[in-house]
């Protein structure tokens, strides 16, 4: 069975209304989205608080946390 790694063209747009156009891998078990920091920086997102993440080894990070509205095309790329 072949596996593909799947990816949508997107917008992410920051509190004040800028946008970004993004490329978003498709991950149907993931609970949050990340964003490139040159894209939270372009669209004007500040860290609000920080959240600790376990990785699929174990292993925990700790990463700053913002909210954006995110859009999606019926585009996707493979």
């Amino acid at each position: 069975m072949r596996k593909h790694i799947t990816y949508i063209r997107g917008q992410a747009k920051g509190p004040k209304g800028k946008r970004a156009d993004v490329k978003f891998l498709v991950d149907s078990g993931a609970v949050y989205s990340v964003l490139p920091k040159a894209v939270w920086q372009a669209i004007g997102l500040k860290p609000n608080r920080k959240m600790t993440f376990t990785l699929a080894d174990g292993t925990t990070i700790e990463r700053s946390v913002s909210e954006a509205h995110i859009t999606c095309s019926s585009q996707y790329l493979i």
